[in-house]
């Protein structure tokens, strides 16, 4: 009941914002930033769109093969996919799909708890490794371009957040590279006890997985410096795909003013609101005007932006109901068998 609420809690907020920044700037205004727009530039979005998609399914193969199950790529695309749907349409669109993803890779492949959590947790720390420096870089620059740092609730707060992640992240590879339990720090840190931990249902399994964590990563670890290879190659062809939109709006060649548009886009990725509603447009906007592209344009550039990834939000949706098929008819099969097993027991009986 409380993640219920706290969905619709969110949703209304990202409503509320998405209303007002639409209304202040007006409809039809953002209708002629659409003008602006280059249509077969398109064509460019979607092929970047999708390589995003190839290459992050790719990296989760290659974690999985270190972890010693090497598994059909596509099989795995679909799962990726559906995290990443569940994921989007929750609020902060860059968790929340985990679970799922943990839970359909048991199913699927019959892979260990342990295993798939591992997986699952080493694939999400890559990228947030990148992911990280992009959203700082993109901060610190735009008041370079733009000559003035906005101070708003929405920064402050997505800023706060953002250096919550870093604390985390640099705590989890300091801890790592030392073979030294992370989980075990934060308990120490929040005053909890490990054994207590370990006695809850599911404790041990969490110890379990990160042993399998700690081995991936390392200074001398080829893994490691192959999956952020993959996580590098995976932002760099976001940030193209956002100078390529920057571009097809008319807004020029600057890199550097795509660095700003892409940081500001994690910013509101961090924004507890389903698909960034609300949160992409008060961001995107308040920089195109900051960088002087248009406060309409900046609106126009996050609804084409999302709508991108929400094509990839429908196919994960087909597999969804498509898994859930799946297990359905698993569970039919499996009680029909029960029933007739029972059966012959009781004629044999007879």
């Amino acid at each position: 009941m409380k993640k219920v609420l706290f969905f619709l809690i969110s949703l209304i907020t990202g409503l509320f914002l998405f209303g007002l920044v639409t209304s202040r700037v007006g409809f039809e205004e953002i209708v002629e930033a659409f003008s602006l727009f280059a249509w077969p530039g398109l064509i460019l979005v979607l092929i970047l769109t999708f390589l995003i998609a190839a290459i992050s399914v790719w990296r989760l193969k290659f974690v999985l093969k270190i972890q010693g199950y090497d598994l059909p790529y596509f099989k795995l695309g679909e799962i990726w996919t559906i995290g990443f749907t569940i994921s989007f349409l929750t609020p902060i669109a860059i968790l929340g799909g985990e679970v799922f993803m943990v839970y359909a890779l048991r199913k699927t492949f019959s892979l260990s708890w342990e295993k798939g959590a591992a997986s699952v947790f080493i694939h999400k720390v890559l990228d947030a490794t990148i992911f990280l420096p992009f959203l700082i870089l993109g901060i610190f620059t735009f008041p370079l371009l733009s000559g003035f740092f906005p101070v708003t609730k929405l920064i402050i707060g997505g800023g706060i957040v953002a250096a919550i992640f870093v604390i985390l992240l640099a705590v989890f590879y300091f801890k790592s590279f030392k073979r030294e339990s992370v989980l075990e720090w934060f308990l120490k840190f929040f005053g909890m006890n490990r054994k207590k931990l370990e006695e809850r249902k599911g404790g041990k399994l969490l110890f379990d997985a990160e042993k399998d964590v700690l081995k991936f990563f390392g200074l001398r670890k080829k893994e490691m410096w192959t999956g952020i290879g993959m996580a590098i190659l995976k932002y760099f062809l976001i940030l193209a795909r956002v100078w390529v939109l920057i571009y097809f709006f008319q807004g020029g060649l600057s890199i550097l003013n795509a660095i700003v548009v892409y940081g500001f886009f994690n910013l509101a990725c961090a924004v507890p609101v389903p698909a960034m509603l609300g949160s992409l447009e008060v961001a995107e906007g308040l920089i195109f005007g900051g960088l002087g592209l248009g406060i309409n344009v900046g609106i126009a550039f996050s609804l084409l932006i999302r709508a991108m990834d929400f094509l990839v939000c429908l196919a994960g949706i087909v597999f969804l109901i498509k898994f859930g098929a799946k297990l359905v008819k698993i569970k039919i099969i499996a009680i029909i068998n029960k029933i007739t097993s029972n059966k012959n027991s009781f004629v044999s009986q007879i």
